[in-house]
């Protein structure tokens, strides 16, 4: 499992980092350049343990900023297509979202683009044949200050454990992200792009 998540890894970066598409520094900084949100902007909309976070998404309207306080929130989420920003106000180990298995915890697949933002949480317990943590299909948002952990692309054939990428609209940023004992039975353990997406991937660090 080690050996596809290093392999995927190098494919990936030297795919995104080769096209042009994402302007790159010298060096990397390390996660010491990652800013958590602390607390929640005055403007945005509250969403507390116990509450949904999906019921929020379809209330939201366009532009909205729904900020989840500290706890873990089961269940799955689908931004559709909604350009607004889900921000945790604790940052990603006190702010959980747990798919229980139940497919991709969290779904980009309505042609969403760079203002529909995810921003510090762990994404956790997802299962699903492409994108078991995270699927980006067809879309291109930014993913930035997250734990992607412990998801699983099942069955034959599957990619990326972690987040899957496929369909060549896709240009998704991801930054300030650690992937962590994620798997897939085929291809991609931590994070698989495929059907020619690209991804912009500064600030990317893959870990375990």
């Amino acid at each position: 499992m080690l050996r596809k998540i290093g392999v995927l890894c190098l494919l990936v970066i030297a795919g995104a980092w080769g096209d042009g598409v994402c302007a790159q520094t010298s060096g990397c900084p390390g996660v010491s350049a990652c800013v958590y949100n602390q607390g929640c902007p005055a403007a945005s909309t509250q969403v507390n343990p116990g509450q949904s976070i999906q019921a929020a998404i379809i209330a939201a309207a366009p532009g909205t900023t729904l900020c989840v306080n500290p706890g873990t929130y089961p269940g799955l989420i689908d931004f559709l297509g909604k350009p607004i920003r889900l921000i945790s106000s604790g940052g990603p180990t006190l702010t959980i979202l747990d798919g229980g298995g139940a497919g991709p915890v969290v779904t980009f697949s309505l042609a969403e683009g760079r203002d529909s933002i995810l921003d510090g949480f762990t994404i956790r317990n997802g299962q699903a044949p492409y994108g078991g943590g995270i699927l980006i299909q067809q879309a291109s948002p930014t993913i930035r200050n997250c734990i992607v952990s412990d998801n699983w692309a099942r069955g034959s054939r599957t990619m990326g454990g972690g987040i899957g990428v496929i369909r060549v609209q896709s240009n998704p940023s991801i930054t300030c992200t650690q992937f962590l004992r994620n798997r897939a039975d085929f291809y991609g353990g931590g994070l698989m792009s495929t059907f020619s997406a690209s991804i912009c991937l500064p600030l990317f660090h893959p870990v375990g």
